[in-house]
């Protein structure tokens, strides 16, 4: 199985040194496509250095900011491996992680496999490691990995055989032919939330099975140190950009899905509850700030 990594990336040259090496150095990994999405930073001058040491690496710039989705798109036409595996510019994939989803593909016969999805805390005074361990919780008696009824999903619970979900995180491997059959939709503007949500429910419009193996980890580094990328505009530019991109999302697929999963919501209260839980989880970031700038 030969495997390329796809990772689109906006002014984030201070992580690439950090973050593309956790990808290059995983099993069947053949090449890492780096789309620069037009960076105004160092990002080309950072990729040429880690050519030297890496030339799997593969570097293509966006004539100009044209965003994940384009981005994505560029890295599945010029992709020469078998399957993709879609990483992030901003986070670091745990050693072996290829190697589970690979297994777990070759094993179940399925199209997709998704990894955990973590995201280190700022402030956290552990190792990468640590946390890792910390966050092995088994999914809760009663919950799902995924619930389409509320268009909520939980990869970050540990489970103790690979289980077959409706969609999966960004982090994950699929067969080269599906995506360039799927590929991203551009109509996903600013942050792109949902692009990965839609391009893996179109996945199951054709009929590919997906599954999520929490051996697998991708990590996404703390956001004080991750700046940059899709949150360059701000907080609360970031939250209009998911609720506009959440509804487009729920407008185009909610039927399919509810046909499928026999979801008795609307679409309209789903986005309702998507808005709240927006809303909650931004003040809760808001107080956290704040208390952190008390104690530093």
């Amino acid at each position: 199985m030969r495997i390329s990594v796809v990772v689109p990336s906006y002014n984030r040259a201070h992580l690439l040194k950090r973050t593309l090496p956790t990808y290059i150095n995983q099993e069947d990994v053949i090449e890492l496509i780096l789309v620069d999405d037009c960076s105004p930073d160092d990002t080309e001058k950072v990729v040429k250095e880690l050519q030297n040491e890496y030339p799997q690496i593969r570097y293509f710039r966006n004539q100009k900011n044209s965003k994940q989705t384009y981005s994505k798109n560029v890295g599945i036409l010029n992709a020469v491996g078998d399957y993709i595996y879609f990483g992030d510019d901003d986070s670091i994939l745990m050693p072996d992680s290829i190697h589970y989803l690979k297994e777990t593909i070759l094993k179940y016969n399925v199209q997709i496999c998704g990894a955990k999805a973590l995201f280190l805390p700022d402030g956290y005074n552990g190792s990468e490691y640590d946390y890792i361990r910390e966050m092995d919780v088994p999914c809760p008696e009663g919950e799902k990995i995924v619930d389409i009824g509320k268009l909520s999903a939980k990869f970050i619970y540990s489970v103790s055989e690979p289980v077959t979900v409706p969609f999966c995180h960004a982090s994950a491997i699929v067969k080269t032919d599906l995506a360039r059959k799927v590929m991203f939709d551009t109509g996903y503007t600013g942050n792109a939330y949902r692009e990965e949500t839609d391009f893996f429910v179109r996945c199951s419009f054709q009929g590919a099975r997906i599954m999520y193996d929490s051996r697998a980890v991708q990590l996404n580094l703390p956001r004080r140190t991750a700046h940059g990328g899709a949150h360059s505009g701000g907080r609360l530019k970031w939250y209009m950009s998911a609720v506009r991109n959440n509804w487009y999302f729920l407008d185009k697929n909610w039927d399919f899905l509810r046909k499928k999963y026999n979801v008795t919501r609307g679409k309209y209260m789903v986005q309702a509850r998507f808005v709240c839980d927006l809303y909650v989880a931004g003040a809760r970031n808001f107080m956290n700030i704040i208390f952190h700038r008390r104690h530093d």
